[in-house]
């Protein structure tokens, strides 16, 4: 499926995107059987531009993020349809060799785990190196120079300390801000960010948070924010999607979608949102759980939960469809009842 005209993203005044993803569906072989955690699911990302993606935690955000980097596990998963765009060449179909010399120069990917994502028997100097190793032909001096100085660049202190530190010996913030710089060594063209600041005090998320930015706009680099926390894409997105059970289910422009969410799903992710002066009130969540991946339910897969359904949204399935420009939503009743149709 291709998005409607209507809802193509602000593409910088409607130059050609950088990535376009068309229809794009996931499957993996379980012992119960094929389960779908990605299902048909389509966007665009423009040159220089960052854009959130959120959703509940089994929603499919990152399962996606690690089809559009190639690293989605081959022996019990596939790409059952649709195209990963990055001019003209299809991502999705590239030999593992090919897509790995993509990975790191036109498109990279900062884990939600550094301590995990980083060797713990490698010294921090030697896995910021070991990108330069492997995709340029910089001598030893060169390689050390370039990353003390991308350390530097994202605010480590003592640089050339750090590189003989090994990641235990790190904070949290420390070993994110050394996830980016290897993110970030070969100035790829678009960052993917799978929840950066998970598991960091509120200080030091903020501080991450503008340093993605920061690096966005000096590199003109296009960053894929994933997060479950609206705050945190808020503060740094110009445009938003939102995911539910594999499927994107409304896109916007970000000062829209906050101002006024379309999709029932969307609103109640508003509703969950802890506000100041709420006093002794009860916090607000959304009955029940994301449906499995591996079920198949007729009509709205957000029915069951939705306390706008009918009977129509649980037997008919709704598109993502044009609400207005650069809006999309995918609800039976166009933005739910007692929404106005148009913003």
């Amino acid at each position: 499926m291709t998005l409607p005209t209507s809802v193509d993203n602000l593409n910088n005044g409607g130059a050609a995107p950088l990535l376009q993803v068309n229809g794009l569906s996931v499957s993996f072989r379980s012992e119960g059987g094929l389960v779908r955690p990605v299902r048909d699911v389509s966007f665009e990302i423009g040159k220089g531009e960052t854009v959130g993606l959120v959703g509940e935690s089994g929603s499919g955000k990152s399962v996606l993020s690690f089809a559009l980097m190639g690293l989605l596990p081959p022996h019990n998963s596939r790409i059952d349809g649709g195209e990963v765009l990055m001019d003209g060449r299809d991502l999705s179909r590239l030999r593992r060799r090919a897509m790995s010399k993509l990975r790191g120069r036109d498109i990279s990917m900062i884990f939600q785990e550094p301590m995990t994502s980083l060797n713990p028997v490698y010294t921090i100097g030697n896995q910021i190196e070991e990108v330069f190793r492997n995709h340029t032909s910089m001598g030893k001096k060169e390689r050390r120079e370039r990353a003390i100085d991308l350390l530097e660049r994202v605010g480590v202190p003592r640089a050339p300390e750090i590189m003989a530190s090994y990641p235990h010996q790190l904070s949290g913030g420390m070993r994110q801000r050394v996830m980016i710089v290897m993110a970030i060594a070969l100035k790829p063209r678009l960052l993917i960010a799978d929840e950066p600041t998970t598991a960091l005090d509120v200080t030091v998320q903020a501080q991450i948070l503008r340093l993605i930015g920061r690096l966005a706009e000096e590199d003109g680099m296009a960053v894929i924010l994933i997060s479950h926390n609206l705050g945190v894409i808020a503060r740094v997105c110009q445009r938003v999607m939102v995911m539910y059970a594999g499927q994107l289910v409304e896109v916007a422009p970000a000062a829209e979608l906050y101002r006024h969410p379309r999709h029932p799903y969307t609103r109640h992710l508003f509703e969950c949102i802890p506000r100041i002066g709420m006093g002794g009130h009860r916090l607000n969540y959304i009955e029940g759980s994301v449906p499995h991946p591996g079920d198949e339910l007729p009509g709205c897969r957000f029915a069951p939960r939705c306390r706008e359904a009918d009977e129509g949204c649980l037997e008919r399935e709704p598109e993502l469809a044009a609400l207005s420009e650069g809006r999309a939503s995918r609800c039976l009743k166009e933005g739910g009842a007692g929404f106005a149709s148009g913003d």
